[in-house]
């Protein structure tokens, strides 16, 4: 008889759900398209950003859409050595990411409707290792980085 209950609770419960959904899947984000994008600052990153957020399927599709913006994005990457040794050799590395996004009226660059920073950062500590395997464990660490605001970029998107 318990288990009957348990059973029927379930079951109302999985009918009548709350209604959530994901922010970042929301249809609110189709709503806009980018009329111009201008990027600023570092190059790759800015690139990496565009494709990882399909911000310029956006730039493409400003026919469909009704309401437009401008986006600029300004980014800018520091790798700073944190702790040396007796000998000034290296032991930790900071590598930090800020990104400044500007969504702006596509007629008048100065009325801007959103504006946010995303700023990221990681410490790596060489422990002995080659320069080599440090230079890729520095790019994979910004990749890493880049993927985190991207994310970020995409549900500031969203609301």
């Amino acid at each position: 008889m318990n288990i009957k209950k348990i059973f029927f609770i379930v079951i109302i419960f999985a009918i009548t759900n709350c209604g959530f959904q994901p922010i970042h899947l929301s249809k609110s984000t189709q709503n806009f398209a980018i009329n111009e994008i201008m990027e600023e600052g570092d190059k790759n990153i800015n690139r990496k950003i565009l494709l990882k957020t399909n911000l310029r399927n956006r730039l493409k599709n400003k026919k469909k859409s009704k309401v437009k913006y401008n986006l600029t994005i300004k980014s800018l990457k520091k790798d700073e050595v944190i702790s040396r040794d007796t000998n000034g050799n290296a032991l930790t590395y900071k590598i930090s990411i800020q990104v400044d996004i500007i969504l702006s009226n596509p007629d008048d660059q100065t009325i801007v409707f959103k504006q946010k920073s995303f700023n990221s950062s990681f410490n790596i500590n060489d422990g002995k290792r080659s320069k080599f395997s440090l230079t890729q464990y520095k790019r994979a660490a910004e990749s890493n980085l880049i993927d985190k605001i991207s994310k970020d970029l995409n549900i500031f998107l969203s609301i």
